[in-house]
């Protein structure tokens, strides 16, 4: 809150909260997708946040998510191919 006289203030939700103002509560950017998760990740609500993780199959940050068999990494064994599933989510 900040004070703009004695007994006059204003008070604003910090970033990744909502409300009126006076009551705020957490803001969930994965169902208001307002997160910036690669299409390959899943999206986790947290506090005033959130977090990704990549779908199996994908490695990466999150943000950024490559399949496995473009990186060349991988479980398959040396006699199989790896083939890209795009429903391996």
């Amino acid at each position: 809150c900040t004070t703009i006289t004695v007994d006059t203030y204003n008070c604003t939700c910090i970033d990744g909260l909502q409300g009126d103002n006076e009551t705020c509560f957490d803001l969930n950017e994965c169902t208001e997708c307002l997160d910036d998760c690669d299409y390959n990740a899943e999206c986790h609500n947290t506090d005033g946040s959130f977090t990704c993780s990549c779908f199996n199959g994908y490695e990466g940050d999150g943000l950024n998510c490559t399949d496995t068999c473009l990186l060349g990494t991988s479980s398959c064994v040396t006699i199989a191919s790896c083939i890209m599933n795009p429903d391996s989510r």
